[in-house]
């Protein structure tokens, strides 16, 4: 069963939550959110992975989406919800206020930008921009995942590799 669960909830590549998981999970972060919990949404996109993956290969872009999930992994808790979204991107569920999250996102950054991964004789070197906002009991999904995606947007527009934080 676990075999089965774990097929049908996670991502092959990185192991992280897929977005299956993700729907089945956000109802009852709705209702933890609705107690007065704090939860908070981080969206993240890996910089420049297709130059990555054109100039090293989709095996060596893999092996660095890798080397991210590790680090998302690393600086998650058990509680905390980590899901790969799309070809580049992560969303992470977090139980925390925003300063929490924002020195959690901090060190993804930072940690991001010490990956190194040995390519045709170069170093593959990169970043990630992140996005983040506070959940509210009176917001639908799709809400939440476009105002998110605005935070993620506006990192990436003030130059890449920084975290743009929307109230």
């Amino acid at each position: 069963m676990e075999q089965l669960f774990d097929i049908a909830t996670k991502d092959q590549l990185t192991g992280l939550y897929n977005r299956v998981y993700l729907k089945d999970v956000i109802k009852r972060i709705f209702e933890l959110v609705k107690r007065g919990q704090n939860y908070c949404l981080l969206f993240m996109d890996v910089d420049y992975l297709k130059e990555i993956n054109d100039q090293f290969g989709h095996l060596v872009g893999d092996e660095y989406l890798k080397a991210i999930a590790e680090v998302i992994k690393k600086n998650t808790r058990a509680e905390d919800i980590a899901v790969r979204w799309g070809g580049d991107e992560f969303l992470l569920i977090l139980r925390a206020d925003l300063e929490g999250v924002k020195k959690l996102a901090e060190r993804v950054l930072q940690e991001v930008k010490k990956i190194r991964i040995k390519a045709n004789g170069k170093e593959v070197v990169g970043s990630v921009s992140i996005g983040i906002i506070k959940i509210e009991p009176d917001r639908e999904l799709e809400e939440l995942l476009l105002k998110v995606d605005q935070a993620l947007y506006k990192a990436k527009f003030e130059g890449r590799g920084v975290i743009k934080v929307l109230s």
